[in-house]
């Protein structure tokens, strides 16, 4: 078991915040410097080991200009029973979303958990890359027979999940209470 030093655990647990609460896919090294009063040095030691424990990855954005982004590598994380409670989630990627890298932890969290994962046409060349978030869940195409399976998933008190992208599939959210509003937007299916 790895251990981690306070300065680790509170970097682990910043980005893990960014994740859940804003959605953010990565973080800047200004920003951890700003955002955690930790020295240049020390943090520069801290996201070291982390990358080298497999925790966090760096990767460069073109877009951003010669910034270093940083993120959780979440295939690397244990979760051994992510705390999601029993329903039908669904959750809508951009179309170009990269699979599990783009994911929020709550997204993760959710797929991980379910015990059946449904997919639409947008994502079928990519389901595969959803067992990477360990998911060891059923994984269909999404329509009626699979949709009404996912019900009865729910109904027996377990999670089923739906991943779609609002701005190509055809999946109807409305009256689904949201539970993440960000970059990537989750609702819970509300039973009446």
């Amino acid at each position: 078991m790895l251990r981690l030093t306070p300065t680790a655990k509170l970097v682990i647990n910043y980005m893990a915040l960014r994740h859940l609460v804003d959605g953010a896919r990565y973080v800047t090294f200004r920003e951890l410097v700003e955002r955690l009063g930790v020295s240049e040095r020390r943090l520069r030691s801290v996201v070291q080991e982390l990358r080298r424990a497999g925790l966090v990855e760096a990767y460069l954005d073109p877009s951003k200009g010669r910034a270093i982004l940083y993120r959780l590598s979440f295939n690397n994380f244990e979760f051994d029973a992510p705390r999601v409670r029993p329903g039908l989630y669904y959750i809508d990627l951009p179309p170009d979303a990269k699979i599990p890298g783009d994911l929020t932890f709550k997204a993760y969290s959710i797929i991980r958990a379910s015990r059946l994962l449904l997919y639409t046409q947008t994502f079928a060349s990519r389901k595969e890359l959803f067992r990477l978030t360990k998911c060891t869940c059923s994984i269909k195409r999404y329509g009626e027979g699979p949709l009404a399976e996912a019900l009865e998933v729910v109904r027996s008190g377990g999670i089923a999940s739906v991943v779609f992208s609002s701005a190509v599939d055809e999946v109807d959210v409305v009256g689904q209470k949201p539970i993440s509003s960000s970059y990537i937007k989750i609702y819970r299916h509300v039973f009446v």
